[in-house]
């Protein structure tokens, strides 16, 4: 009995954290400040023109296909959304997402980047995104308000965003 608990409770843990961010250490990569937000400057940051229309993803993916123009373009704050379709933590959010961007809509954009994507790369850099189940709230200039990993709590990120709504006035 002991031995099949505990087995279960192994793979309940592997089930859990097979999504969780890795902070791109799983593929061999470095890891990054997840604290640290990039300097942004004119050479820095690549400008993609309003005018230019950068549509990414597939139909059939858990969000639509974006155009990435529209990041930090808008003038309005906007929700970066990181995601892979095989990721069950961004399978359960997906409706939380919605539901945000259902009850802010017009206020707030959402924006959803794929990590398989490599288009979606530079939007990613530019804003320390390392990896899937990253959720930011960025102003209408691209600015960092805050940032939620993994598994998002509705009720949290909707005052949030409430909360910096209100000193826009």
């Amino acid at each position: 009995m002991f031995k099949q608990i505990l087995a279960l409770l192994i793979i309940a843990c592997l089930a859990v954290t097979a999504c969780s961010p890795t902070d791109n250490l799983a593929r061999g990569g470095t890891e990054k400040d997840l604290t640290a937000v990039p300097e942004t400057t004119a050479e820095s940051t690549p400008q993609v023109s309003a005018g230019q229309p950068k549509v990414v993803g597939e139909e059939g993916s858990l969000y639509p296909p974006q155009d990435l123009s529209l990041v930090s373009t808008t003038g309005r704050p906007q929700i970066l959304n990181s995601y892979a379709d095989w990721c069950t933590t961004c399978q359960h959010n997906l409706p939380i997402v919605q539901a945000i961007a259902g009850e802010f809509e017009g206020k707030v954009d959402l924006i959803s980047l794929n990590i398989d994507l490599p288009e979606t790369q530079d939007v990613r850099d530019r804003f320390n995104i390392t990896d899937r189940s990253q959720y930011l709230l960025v102003d209408a200039s691209g600015n960092l308000i805050q940032r939620w990993y993994g598994f998002l709590d509705q009720t949290q990120v909707t005052q949030a965003i409430t909360d910096y709504l209100a000193t826009l006035g």
